[in-house]
């Protein structure tokens, strides 16, 4: 924290820098929301058409930062892990810049 109120992040401030919403797109915690939904909020959090190749850059740097926290546990959690290795699979064919 550093002292600097910028680094506390808040979702609705999320458009100064694509990867804070990236960050919440893609927490292991949110992926019962569906895309569809997410997508309909990306304008919300400031994303536009201009931010959304450095905002989809972001997210899968995001969903490969959690395959790396799932892979100490891709035994013991092989469903969740199984899960996030098909996202990030997802995410490096699809673009939502478009």
């Amino acid at each position: 924290m550093a002292g600097t109120p910028d680094a506390i992040l808040n979702v609705w401030d999320a458009g100064r820098e694509p990867g804070v919403g990236a960050d919440h797109v893609e927490h292991i915690s949110a992926r019962h929301i569906p895309d569809a939904d997410w997508h309909d909020l990306l304008p919300d959090l400031g994303i536009g058409p201009a931010e959304r190749p450095r905002f989809a850059a972001a997210q899968r740097t995001y969903a490969l930062r959690w395959l790396a926290v799932l892979w100490k546990q891709r035994i013991a959690r092989a469903e969740e892990f199984d899960t996030q290795l098909r996202r990030v699979r997802m995410l490096q064919h699809d673009d939502w810049s478009a």
